[in-house]
């Protein structure tokens, strides 16, 4: 009779695996009982972050006063602050918001001051930053 490790090779690698991922979680669990649990940190978000603010949609006033067809999209919250929204991802990626003015929405994406915007579209606004909205919805 063969000894069982020449018959059944796969067995024996099989049982080593076994025994190392017993090993290496006791380790853990001896490194968490002595060094405790990782303390978890909130982190407010910055610029770049993506955040979701929740608001009226509204087309945003202009501060100079003209009067213009055109309705540049924007997010009232209800504490008054509008939030300029640049709805070109939701768009390219053949999405569709239809929404109307005054209607409750949800959106979601990266804030970016309008110090930082390439283009002077927001200077007649009353808004400080633009959303890059990644996502929207109806409440």
């Amino acid at each position: 009779m063969m000894p069982l490790y020449r018959e059944h090779p796969k067995l024996i690698v099989l049982l080593l695996i076994i025994v190392a991922l017993i090993v290496l979680a006791g380790g853990y669990l001896l490194y968490l009982q002595t060094n405790g649990a990782p303390d978890l940190t909130v982190m407010e978000p910055s610029s770049g972050d993506a955040v979701i603010i929740e608001g009226t949609y509204a087309c945003l006033p202009r501060t100079d006063e003209k009067k213009t067809a055109e309705c540049s999209p924007g997010l009232v919250t209800s504490d008054g602050v509008y939030y300029a929204l640049d709805l070109g991802l939701v768009i390219g990626a053949g999405g569709d918001p239809q929404l109307k003015n005054g209607e409750k929405i949800s959106a979601g994406g990266v804030m970016i001051p309008v110090e930082e915007v390439a283009s002077e579209q927001w200077d007649p606004y009353p808004v400080t930053e633009v959303m890059r909205v990644e996502e929207v919805a109806r409440q």
